[in-house]
């Protein structure tokens, strides 16, 4: 079993009445680790993270491009989840079922306006609650050329 220090709006998360850090596991900690990997841009070196920023829009408003941009998305959020996968497969010592990457459950792409995409990604875990997955939501704000 691995353990993580626990963050809290993408910052390491400080117990008030104690001053110290806490330390997570199994599904809070696959919660944490799926949200890091679709918020730090990709790099090479550690293949970890998403190549979102790659994402352009478009000044016309043809609703072509938002199909375009969301299947776009979508590849780059399930290939920056299969790095994670891939990431914990490497290190089955270091984890336990209740925080390795089973399947992703469902990914929707809404398509706010020419500019913003929002998406919604669903993981299971190899073992744990099915009827309460964990669901992340980024909102990606983008500047017209």
């Amino acid at each position: 079993m691995s353990r993580t220090i626990l963050k809290e709006n993408g910052d390491i998360y400080i117990d008030p009445s104690s001053g110290r850090t806490q330390l997570i596991t199994g599904i809070r900690k696959l919660s944490q680790d799926v949200a890091d990997a679709l918020l730090v841009e990709y790099n090479s070196e550690r293949d970890f993270g998403q190549e979102l920023t790659k994402v352009l829009s478009s000044n016309s408003g043809a609703s072509f491009l938002n199909v375009i941009h969301s299947a776009y998305i979508k590849s780059r959020v399930e290939e920056a989840i299969s790095r994670l996968k891939a990431m914990q497969q490497s290190r089955p010592d270091q984890l336990n079922d209740y925080e390795a990457i089973d399947k992703i459950n469902d990914l929707r792409v809404y398509s706010l306006n020419n500019t913003d995409y929002v998406f919604v990604v669903d993981v299971s875990p190899k073992a744990g609650p099915d009827q309460n997955p964990q669901t992340f939501t980024v909102k990606l704000a983008h500047q017209l050329p």
